[in-house]
């Protein structure tokens, strides 16, 4: 595995992900979704899985993994 921290100032460099909701688009995309797939499945709005695979491999590094 390529360690692509050298220095702790490379530590500073990380930054979380920022999320944010956009009402009317996610009401546009469900009004899709009810034109597509009603009568067939349920549609419902559902909230974010933010699946951060990243830190796995860094977090054992850490532990040492």
């Amino acid at each position: 595995m390529l360690n692509q921290f050298h220095t702790e100032a490379d530590l500073e460099k990380i930054r979380m992900p920022q999320t944010s909701h956009d009402q009317a688009r996610t009401e546009r995309r469900l009004a899709v979704a009810h034109e597509l797939f009603d009568g067939l499945l349920d549609v419902r709005p559902w909230g974010a899985d933010p699946h951060l695979s990243l830190w796995d491999p860094i977090a054992m590094q850490a532990v040492g993994g």
